[in-house]
């Protein structure tokens, strides 16, 4: 699949566009699995969006380092795929919080285990059921 992204990455991203946004994206901390995440990123960058994929296995604090980079109102992603590494998005949540960025931070969570009830449950902004999803979910939620 990723061999796949490779080939169709180039042509689904073309153009210059103004930047729609920007978003910090990233598998949590004890999970290795990206096909999900890459999909994400590479429509979020075909749809304008500036995107820094932060890659997988991404602890709370590198989130937070990524959304500290940039000003202004910025999309933070999370993906899990395996149940046990959902416990680290309310974690990621919490260093949001803690470091004084939730204001201007929209959270968004996906991922096969993730469900709208447990997105309400942690308080993020917002989930997707598929990576066009996505996309449609953080233009609103840059709207907010």
């Amino acid at each position: 699949m990723n061999g796949a992204l490779e080939i169709l990455e180039p042509l689904l991203i073309s153009g210059e566009a103004a930047t729609a946004g920007r978003v910090a994206l990233g598998t949590v901390e004890g999970d290795i699995h990206d096909i999900g995440k890459n999909l994400v990123a590479m429509l979020l960058k075909g749809s304008g969006f500036e995107v820094n994929d932060l890659g997988v296995s991404v602890k709370a604090d590198t989130f937070i380092e990524a959304l500290k980079e940039k000003d202004g109102v910025v999309v933070l992603g999370m993906s899990a795929l395996i149940t046990p590494t959902l416990d680290e998005m309310p974690v990621v949540i919490k260093a949001v919080d803690e470091a004084g960025l939730r204001e201007r931070v929209r959270i968004m969570v996906g991922g096969a285990p993730v469900t709208q009830e447990f997105t309400d449950e942690i308080g993020a902004d917002g989930t997707a059921k598929d990576a066009a999803s996505a996309v449609r979910l953080a233009k609103e939620l840059l709207k907010a």
